[in-house]
């Protein structure tokens, strides 16, 4: 019997082990994602700030919905990388790691879409420095309200 209590044991480090590589992994590609989100945020505000200068106001109102859909998704990209690095952290305290970060991912997402449009992109550095350089464009010396 204890021999069988100690591979069972052994088997479930192992997974543990693997689950902490894989869950490392998913971390890793997560902050990829958001390398390339970032990169987009900078093309966007560059393609507004022409896009203002030449008056089609149209087009930079559409640049900005977009970009208010990144940064939902970027938010759920952050969730999703903290989640993971907690839970590779905890994988041996935890009894039910699915049901843990179901949990913390509902909540996390219930808080998120409680915020209003000034909670979710008023307080986003992106997105107010968007906001900002197309402000400056056309209102020099203004400050923004």
């Amino acid at each position: 019997m204890s021999q069988l209590y100690s591979q069972s044991q052994s088997g479930a480090s192992g997974s543990h082990v693997q689950l902490q590589s894989r869950l490392h992994g998913l971390r890793t590609s997560i902050q990829s994602i958001g390398d390339v989100a970032d990169d987009t945020v900078r093309a966007c505000t560059a393609a507004a700030l022409d896009l203002e200068e030449l008056g089609d106001s149209e087009r930079v109102a559409e640049i900005d919905a977009s970009l208010r859909k990144l940064i939902d998704a970027q938010y759920r990209l952050d969730l999703e990388r903290s989640l993971v690095t907690r839970l590779a952290t905890q994988l041996d305290s935890l009894d039910n790691v699915e049901a843990e970060y179901l949990s913390s991912w509902e909540q996390g997402m219930a808080e998120y879409q409680a915020l209003d449009d000034s909670g979710k992109y008023g307080r986003n550095e992106k997105y107010r420095d968007f906001r900002q350089q197309l402000w400056d464009l056309t209102h020099e010396g203004e400050p923004m309200p």
